[in-house]
């Protein structure tokens, strides 16, 4: 089965979360796993899963930009990655306008 990826807002935040059915992250393991180079017992092997970074560099990005970040065991096994950032006070537009050809003004 695939991830899933959910967003919503709840309150302040904008909220978002990925939910994995894999082998999923033992409970004694779940407050380490935001570690530098730290690797859950129940990865395979260091070409199959990285080398620990990935979530480190998450919650280092998270949390400058005033969030948090957590995982909680996913119903029928797996992981469910949680992440709340405070919504912009402002309105913020985006505007995306397709590339010009090289050397039109």
């Amino acid at each position: 089965m695939p991830p899933e990826i959910r967003l919503w807002e709840e309150g302040a935040d904008a909220r978002f979360s990925v939910v994995d059915h894999g082998a999923g992250i033992p409970e004694a393991e779940r407050d380490r796993i935001f570690d530098r180079f730290y690797r859950a017992s129940s990865a395979q092997s260091i070409t199959d899963t990285g080398m620990g970074l990935g979530l480190y560099i998450w919650r280092r990005i998270v949390e400058e930009h005033g969030g948090r970040i957590w995982v909680e065991p996913t119903a029928g096994g797996g992981s469910t990655f949680n992440v709340a950032l405070p919504r912009a006070h402002r309105q913020i537009e985006l505007v995306w306008r397709p590339p010009t050809p090289s050397g039109a003004v």
